[in-house]
């Protein structure tokens, strides 16, 4: 092998050590699967660390996008730590509307966003499934958080 080729070679390794290297440090991964998205309105930008006052509806989009991506640090940022355990993995081709956020009788979150998905359970049954997702105030100054998620199947 020349001079000339060795050298290109080790150049050519040394560029994609620092590509694997730079992919598997890098803080804000992207948080997309193929196949699974939001449809309807478009997904906010979702701040692993929110500066602003987060509303209820960018808690409950921000959790959704996690959940979604399966980024618990995403997650994190924007629910109670495990909020999403009691849900099914999300997995390729995954979809929910987002229809609202709304005000709710319960006495600790204030409001309920509301998402929806036309599917198959796992029974066989079809129809629409209803993700419930209550959402309190975290702090007046850092706002809404997603405390806690209902799943109901079609019934």
């Amino acid at each position: 092998m020349t001079t000339t080729r060795a050298q290109g070679m080790t150049c050519a390794v040394a560029a994609i050590g620092l590509v694997l290297t730079g992919c598997a440090t890098q803080p804000d991964r992207d948080t997309s699967l193929p196949g699974a998205q939001e449809t309807g309105t478009g997904m906010p930008d979702c701040s692993l660390e929110p500066t602003d006052h987060v509303t209820a509806e960018l808690a409950s989009h921000c959790v959704y996008k996690g959940w979604l991506a399966n980024d618990e640090r995403l997650i994190e940022a924007y629910g109670a730590p495990d909020v999403t355990s009691s849900l099914p993995f999300a997995g390729d081709g995954a979809s929910f509307d987002f229809k609202d956020c709304s005000p709710s009788d319960g006495p600790i979150d204030p409001v309920v966003c509301t998402w929806t998905t036309e599917a198959v359970s796992g029974d066989g049954t079809e129809g629409i499934f209803v993700m419930r997702m209550h959402v309190g105030v975290e702090t007046e100054a850092d706002g809404y958080r997603v405390n806690k998620i209902e799943l109901e199947p079609p019934s």
